[in-house]
């Protein structure tokens, strides 16, 4: 059985769970109670996204690659081994071509590990390329695109778009790669926000 806790010299992307099934999530306006895929909720912003590089808002590109941490309350730090991807990451998924999407998850799981490392003293990686560099990861444990990679090395990928966001109790990480740095990061909020949704519409435990 794959060790959950590893720490691997390569990734296997393949071990990201590409679907996330949110029960009981109850609409405040009609009351009516459904399931939710967190993989359809990323799959249903494709056309959005697309009308947006078509208008030519952001960079034009076939895939892109998503994936986010499990929820904690946000006023803790969070419950994750930071170093360790298949603990890290809570869920995958993107669209486009499948190998290069392969390679953009890896991308983005490298951007969520420096957030999750430095979460308290940042919440997203434009802020830390921006104004705190030196929370990277030194030079030489940073990896390049993973993009046409076989082995996808397991490290911090040094550019933006991952963030944490809080709504309501909880907090979580999202990263996003596929556009250009800053497009990412406004991709990750997007992408995040609609994840989100389903899950606070789940009565949350009232020790949070």
């Amino acid at each position: 059985m794959p060790d959950e806790w590893e720490v691997p010299e390569f990734l296997d992307t393949s071990r990201f769970p590409r679907s996330r099934i949110i029960t009981g999530v109850k609409s405040p306006y009609d009351g009516s109670v459904s399931d939710v895929d967190l993989g359809d909720v990323i799959s249903n912003f494709k056309s959005g996204v697309q009308m947006m590089q078509a208008s030519g808002l952001i960079k034009p590109t076939e895939s892109i690659g998503f994936v986010m941490t499990n929820p904690y309350p946000f006023t803790n730090s969070p419950p994750m081994i930071w170093d360790s991807p298949y603990r890290l990451i809570w869920f995958a998924g993107g669209w486009g071509d499948p190998e290069e999407v392969e390679g953009l998850v890896a991308n983005a799981a490298c951007k969520a590990r420096p957030l999750g490392r430095n979460s308290v003293e940042a919440t997203s990686t434009l802020d830390i390329a921006r104004l705190r560099r030196e929370l990277f990861d030194p030079e030489a444990d940073c990896v390049e695109n993973a993009v046409g990679q076989k082995r996808p090395r397991w490290g911090d990928f040094a550019h933006p778009g991952a963030v944490q966001l809080q709504m309501g109790p909880l907090s979580a990480i999202f990263a996003v790669s596929g556009a250009k740095g800053d497009e990412d990061h406004l991709l990750a909020l997007m992408l995040g926000a609609g994840c989100f949704i389903p899950i606070l519409r789940v009565p949350l435990p009232s020790s949070l």
